[in-house]
Order: C-alpha cells, then sequence, then structure tokens
C-alpha cells in the first residue's frame, strides 16, 4: 500500500508562494489556494484511493520543505521570448522628462536591481538605489511606477505605506516587488519605519505564520519613491541611497513592452552586467540630490531660489509678498510665522539682496533661479574668469609682469 508521504508527492501538486506565504495545490481548473475545503478534498481522495492519510500527516506535511518554493516573478521572467537587441530601458526611462543627465543610465541600473531581486540574485544594501520621482500633481508619476510591473505581477505591487512597527516593514520587503513610496518625505511619521530600515539594516528578518523561530527571507521589493515636495530630503547623509530627480512634464504612460524589457533585463544580468555603485556615482547621487533638500533656515531656502543679477543685466523688482508665496509653493512644509514680512525681508538681506521700496512697499531686485537645475550658476562671464585667474598662479604671474594685475 502507497504511503501516505509518497501519495501526497505523486498524487497532488502543491506549492508555497515564496511571496505571500501562501499554500497553493492545482486542479483541472488550475493553482487555487489551499483551503479547508481543499485539504478536505486531498482527505476524502486519500481515503478513497486506500491511503491512510491522517489531519496530523498533511499538516506536517504542508509545512515541510517538501513543498516545492514557487517564486511568481522568477517564472514569468523565464518564460519571456528572446531579447531582440534593442534598448528598451534606455527608451522606458526617456518617457520621464528630465535635466538630470544621468537619469537614463541610473534608472537603468534600477531596474536591472529590481529584478536581480526577482532573480534570487544579492543587491548589497551599500548599492541600494532608490528613485525619487519629483513633480507636479497630475504628470503621472504614480501611474508610471504602478505600470512598470507588468499585469501578471502586479499583485505584488503597493504603494499604500502606512506603518508602525518592523514587523509590518519586514513583511512589505518581502511579500512585494515593487514598492513605491507614495508622497514621500524623508520625516513623515508613517513612512518613518521603513526609511529608517532602508537607510540602515539589509537583511530582512520575519517570523513565518507557520514558523516556530524566525527565519530569514529573501527581499524581493525594489524601491521607487514620489512626491510633489520640491525638497523632500531632510537629511543627506541619511539618504545616500536617494536619486532625485524631478519629472518637466507629463510622463509618457503609453502601453510598455513588457517583454522585451524584461527580456534585456534579465539577458543583461545573466551576462554579468554590473548593477551596483561606483563611489564616483555615490559622489554624484549626494550633489545632485542637494538642491532637493529641505532648507533648515529662510537665508538658505532664499538663496535656494533667488540669486542677484549678473553684472550689467537690469531686474524686475520683486516684491515679498511675492518672494513668500513662491517659497510656499518650494517648501510646503514651511510655516511662515507671524511677522513673516518681517522675517523674509532680513533673511533676503542676509542672503546678499538689496532692498529698495516702491511705492511704500519693499522689493528686491533679484532674478528667480530654478534649485534644481543642476549647471545653475549666476556668475557673470566676468566674475567667472576672475575666479579662473585666482585659481592659476601661472597666470597671476603673467599678468603681474605685464602689469595688469
Amino acid at each position: 500500500m502507497t504511503d501516505a508521504i509518497t501519495y501526497l508527492e505523486s498524487s497532488h501538486k502543491l506549492r508555497r508562494n515564496v511571496l505571500t506565504g501562501e499554500l497553493l495545490y492545482a486542479d483541472t481548473d488550475g493553482w487555487h489556494k489551499l483551503s479547508k475545503e481543499g485539504r478536505n478534498t486531498i482527505m476524502l481522495n486519500a481515503m478513497r484511493d486506500g491511503v491512510s492519510l491522517t489531519e496530523e500527516v498533511l499538516d506536517r506535511f504542508v509545512r515541510s520543505t517538501l513543498v516545492e518554493q514557487w517564486n511568481p516573478a522568477r517564472q514569468w521572467l523565464d518564460e519571456l521570448p528572446e531579447w531582440d537587441g534593442e534598448d528598451h530601458v534606455l527608451e522606458l526611462s526617456q518617457r520621464v522628462i528630465t535635466s538630470n543627465p544621468d537619469w537614463a543610465e541610473r534608472f537603468h541600473k534600477w531596474m536591472l536591481q529590481t529584478v536581480a531581486r526577482w532573480m534570487d540574485m544579492e543587491v548589497p544594501h551599500r548599492d541600494v538605489i532608490v528613485p525619487v520621482i519629483v513633480g507636479q500633481w497630475g504628470y503621472g508619476k504614480t501611474s508610471f511606477c504602478y505600470q512598470l510591473l507588468p499585469p501578471e505581477l502586479r499583485l505584488y505591487y503597493t504603494d499604500k505605506i502606512k506603518l508602525s512597527t518592523s514587523a509590518e516593514v519586514y513583511e512589505l520587503l518581502t511579500t512585494n516587488l515593487l514598492v513605491n513610496i507614495d508622497e514621500f518625505y524623508q520625516e513623515s511619521p508613517l513612512q518613518e519605519p521603513l526609511v529608517r530600515y532602508l537607510f540602515s539594516r539589509s537583511t530582512p528578518v520575519f517570523h513565518r505564520p507557520y514558523g516556530t523561530t524566525e527565519e530569514t527571507r529573501r527581499n524581493y521589493a525594489g524601491f521607487i519613491a514620489t512626491t510633489g515636495n520640491l525638497h523632500p530630503m531632510t537629511d543627506a547623509a541619511g539618504a545616500a541611497h536617494l536619486f532625485c530627480i524631478e519629472a518637466g512634464r507629463k510622463i509618457d504612460l503609453t502601453p510598455m513592452p513588457y517583454e522585451q524589457i524584461y527580456a534585456q533585463l534579465k539577458e543583461e544580468l545573466e551576462s554579468g552586467t554590473d548593477y551596483l555603485l561606483s563611489d564616483d556615482e555615490r559622489e554624484r547621487m549626494a550633489g545632485q540630490n542637494s538642491p532637493f533638500e529641505e532648507a533648515d533656515n529662510l537665508v538658505k531656502m532664499v538663496r535656494q531660489i533667488y540669486a542677484n543679477p549678473p553684472k550689467g543685466q537690469k531686474a524686475k523688482a520683486v516684491y515679498i509678498d511675492t518672494i513668500i508665496d513662491r517659497l510656499m509653493q518650494e517648501y510646503p512644509y514651511w510655516t511662515p510665522g507671524e511677522h513673516v514680512n518681517q522675517d523674509v525681508g532680513f533673511a533676503l538681506q542676509d542672503a546678499g539682496f538689496t532692498r529698495s521700496r516702491i511705492h511704500g512697499r519693499s522689493c528686491y531686485r533679484i532674478v528667480p533661479r530654478d534649485p534644481r537645475r543642476l549647471d545653475f550658476s549666476d556668475d557673470s562671464a566676468e566674475e567667472k574668469k576672475e575666479d579662473e585667474f585666482a585659481d592659476n598662479p601661472l597666470a597671476q604671474a603673467l599678468l603681474a609682469g605685464l602689469g595688469k594685475r
């Protein structure tokens, strides 16, 4: 007579979803969650086939390593057609219009990291990239993130981040393929447990519902963030994994060629394409993130968004009310005080801007600047030339010899 274990292995298809932990069984209609009714069906089938199967044996079997561990993402990747050789990931990155010159390359590396996790490859914590897409409401930031996953895997996407305990963070990391930190702000109390974990630890530990000890579960989740806050960062040192860019216009949300996008990423990973960060990339990310930091005082804030006009160039008078309105737009978490006009006026003067009065109203001859433009400089050509000479001892000596210095 067939023993119970052999019967279960040969007569019933069972597998456990490594993401959700759910036990599934197959029948003629496909795979289903193993419910109480499903367990009863297995018991009755065994009885009908003359196999002595007890509840205790069945329970031990489904809680054992004899059950297949099923990774839905890996299975989907394994069934993809061959890559056609076109750079579909580059085309995908170009749907987001931004002035950051490193966006396409960094986005590609982030996509490689995301798929590497699905393929059970390690992504060292120090190399983790978290893109932060900053932009106006209605630009399609969240929709773009959602559509990055193919329809077959969207069950494992989430942008609902309301966490209070480490256990909730671990479950988020190990049960999803893509986590979008929507309306990201580094000091948000609802996101704080995740942000603290993401920027500190690397290997999640989660107590399985059917386990008796804490077991290490793989982190399958890649992270991306979206926000309308132009300055979501408050601690640059504590946010080394962030890569902030501003979307300059609505994102292209037309259908994506999922099979070729992911076939490209899979083939690149299998051929050894590097998805880790170099020291140079870390330095560039830190520098490019600085315009997205929340200023800690008014002087720094006004310097981020205004500059003195270049020498010889006229500038329109900007009234204090207009300046305050722009500060509130750029820094939505800034709360003006009771004497806001006076506070901002003092900050402008401390920042080196000259005050004048027109019809009894305070104004400043300043020019607006985009704090997220990486190539911005308010130095005039003449000032730049002077700086070049100051940094060039040979030029200084030659000019001194000519009597021009």
